[in-house]
């Protein structure tokens, strides 16, 4: 056996715990009210590229936060922008109830674009500062798995919620949730933030920068499924669509921990080349659905998917730079994340209002081997034929 497995440092502390929880919290606010808007949104009055937008421009102005929020978080530390951030997350998802306009939704939209995107990136920067080493890649799949067990309860009830009891309660439970998240996060004992010597770092982190462009490509999917799924699952004949997101979020809880150990043993090869194939076939699976338990395995294989992919992505990112530069780094592979959510809702919402969701979903496809060719080529490019991988290191 491996002397890194022989002894292994704490993964489970109270702070790591606690952050879990702060997390959990803060996805199921997210979640309540992720697969409801597009219902909102048609109750208003939208069409398919009006949905797009309104889902797509919560991540632009997430990634405009990001492009600060990253550096802030390493040169000012990360208490008090955590917490800042999710109480502006809490104001707005409490503040949906009041948008009765298209205009006013979207301006709701953008102010809790701003606190998903500083509180997302400070939740992962605390995160990597507390788990050990050693266990970075078990430890961060098991922190995404705080995001994945709000998926298996939030969509479902979200959608039964808003649809049996209305959207203002809805709204106000998820502003519960995100205030839940605050005061967990008030608990942790922040470790010290010790800025790099020299002049200031950029907003961006060159060193992400692949890992970034492959979760661009491959969340265009995942905007796709955010904005048009609930319509797609109603015109499929699923009574509660929330239930591809359950399905889905089994599947990531699945993964997840087995990709992270894998990741720790033998490197990204054994897992980023399968998840993406994953991905990539559940879009083919999707688009030829004629069947709920088609539609269900199209789920599966996307769960299975993004819980190999997410979470190893941010276990290359955080491994390839040094601890000073942790907070720009994940923010820089949020970044991309963002983009590509955005602008797949916006885009596939264009394609959809054109020639249907089915054939949107086939096309969406192409985000999915455009990603495996950056996969491969970064390989090519950095790994060496005696090496299966970027291995964690002892910072």
């Amino acid at each position: 056996m491996d002397e890194t497995y022989k002894t292994r440092p704490v993964l489970w502390s109270a702070d790591f715990i606690r952050i879990c929880l702060a997390n959990f919290t803060a996805f199921t606010s997210l979640y309540f009210i992720m697969p409801t808007l597009p219902l909102y949104v048609k109750q208003l009055g939208g069409t398919e590229a009006v949905v797009g937008l309104v889902v797509g421009i919560f991540t632009f102005s997430a990634v405009a936060i990001r492009v600060v929020i990253g550096r802030a978080l390493d040169e000012w530390g990360r208490r008090s922008i955590y917490l800042g951030a999710l109480g502006i997350l809490s104001i707005a998802a409490i503040g949906y109830q009041w948008a009765g306009t298209v205009a006013g939704l979207l301006a709701v939209r953008v102010l809790y674009g701003f606190g998903w995107g500083a509180s997302h990136t400070a939740a992962g920067t605390v995160a990597a500062d507390i788990i050990p080493a050693s266990r970075r890649g078990e430890g961060m799949g098991f922190f995404g798995l705080s995001n994945t067990l709000a998926m298996t309860i939030g969509p479902a009830a979200g959608v039964f919620i808003g649809v049996e009891w209305g959207f203002p309660i809805l709204f106000n439970l998820a502003g519960l949730c995100a205030l839940i998240g605050l005061a967990l996060a008030y608990s942790i004992r922040y470790r010290p933030v010790q800025a790099a010597a020299g002049p200031r770092g950029s907003f961006i982190e060159p060193a992400a920068l692949p890992f970034a462009a492959i979760s661009f490509c491959c969340t265009t999917i995942y905007g796709g499924i955010v904005a048009f799924m609930t319509l797609y699952a109603l015109e499929q004949g699923i009574t509660n669509p929330g239930v591809y997101f359950s399905v889905f979020a089994v599947a990531v809880i699945v993964a997840r921990p087995i990709a992270g150990r894998l990741y720790d043993r033998s490197g990204m090869r054994v897992v980023m080349a399968p998840g993406l194939l994953l991905v990539t076939l559940s879009m083919l699976i999707l688009g030829v659905s004629d069947h709920p338990v088609l539609f269900l395995l199209s789920g599966v294989f996307m769960g299975l998917g993004f819980g190999a992919t997410q979470p190893t992505l941010q276990a290359m990112v955080i491994t390839v730079v040094d601890p000073q530069r942790r907070g720009t780094a994940t923010a820089t592979l949020t970044l991309g994340a963002d983009f590509g959510i955005g602008t797949g809702a916006m885009l596939l919402g264009l394609i959809a209002q054109t020639v249907g969701y089915a054939t949107m979903y086939l096309y969406s496809t192409v985000g999915g081997i455009i990603a495996l060719i950056l996969y491969f080529w970064y390989e090519h490019h950095t790994v060496s034929s005696d090496e299966s991988g970027v291995r964690v290191d002892d910072q």
